[in-house]
């Protein structure tokens, strides 16, 4: 879908918004339809039935209603609370997330910063993630992928892991600037990432951002599964 096509589904929808105070359910009806019209072009397939997805289109929403601005004598808050989402490997926490990420992006304009906590932490752990960097992912709105899948890590005998990260990003980001935390984890929601970080940080982290689970078939190994079919379907015909 061109570029063009693209602004001109984001203008009819965003008509929608301007007519209304916002929020109401036809709002949200079309920003989640343009949510979901949009997703085959990133390579996904929308699935309308799910919780995950439903509330990936509102938070969309919510931020096209804030970039807006003043409507009907209200002006809809910065969002500033996110979404992690939870599940089995292969379910396509990480496409949505990178998805939904993407799209508040093109909408607003606001970056979100995706980081990626096995690469910083091995990049802490070898002395190669500068102050001014980490600095820049505290004060940020990011999207936190893979929680609970690193190490810490050690610097000069001192250790540091995402618990730290999590910790300075919610005193900082969150607390002071009023940014925005999205997350993706294979961790199964508060329970399991209270045992990975430790009770302060998961009631923290239930401030930052709504667990959200995330269910389906692996989607790689279902890749895999066609693969391995077309090739058999390929070799069968000689």
């Amino acid at each position: 879908m061109s570029t063009e096509a693209i602004n001109e589904i984001l203008s009819e929808v965003t008509h929608e918004l301007e007519q209304r105070e916002f929020p109401t359910r036809k709002a949200f009806e079309a920003n989640r339809a343009l949510f979901y019209k949009l997703a085959p072009v990133h390579g996904l397939t929308p699935v309308p039935e799910s919780e995950a997805w439903n509330r990936a289109a509102f938070l969309f929403t919510q931020w096209r209603a804030w970039k807006l601005g003043p409507n009907n004598g209200r002006e809809y808050p910065r969002p500033k609370i996110g979404l992690c989402f939870y599940g089995p490997c292969g379910a396509g926490k990480t496409a949505l997330a990178d998805y939904t990420r993407k799209m508040i992006s093109d909408a607003t304009g606001v970056l979100i910063r995706k980081v990626q906590t096995a690469d910083i932490v091995e990049r802490y752990s070898r002395g190669e993630l500068r102050d001014y960097e980490l600095r820049g992912m505290y004060d940020a709105d990011v999207l936190v992928d893979d929680l609970g899948y690193e190490r810490d890590a050690k610097l000069y005998g001192a250790q540091w892991g995402i618990a730290d990260f999590l910790k300075f990003r919610y005193e900082s980001a969150y607390t002071r600037f009023g940014r925005f935390t999205m997350a993706t984890t294979n961790l199964n929601g508060v329970r399991e990432l209270e045992e990975r970080y430790g009770s302060q940080i998961s009631s923290r982290c239930e401030e930052l951002f709504d667990f959200v689970l995330l269910e389906g078939p692996d989607r790689r190994k279902e890749a895999r599964k066609i693969r391995e079919s077309e090739f058999e379907s390929f070799t069968n015909s000689r």
